[in-house]
């Protein structure tokens, strides 16, 4: 969730109701413990792990996919 831009813990939700594409999705109280030890240097591992993959997604076409809304 948090390598996808989530930026709440009730969004956990959404993956878990996608299983078949997600796979297995912490619990509230697993989520809230990485959270809790998340510090800047993380973070900043976490944005930049999210835009390497965010680069590889469009140039892999993901841009032709995405439609403004």
């Amino acid at each position: 969730m948090i390598a996808d831009g989530g930026d709440a813990l009730t969004q956990l939700a959404v993956l878990r109701d996608q299983g078949k594409l997600f796979g297995a999705v912490a619990s509230e109280p697993t989520a809230w413990r990485v959270v809790v030890r998340v510090d800047a240097v993380h973070l900043d591992r976490l944005r930049a792990a999210r835009a390497a993959a965010r680069e590889r997604a469009w140039a892999a076409g993901a841009a032709r996919m995405w439609r403004p809304g």
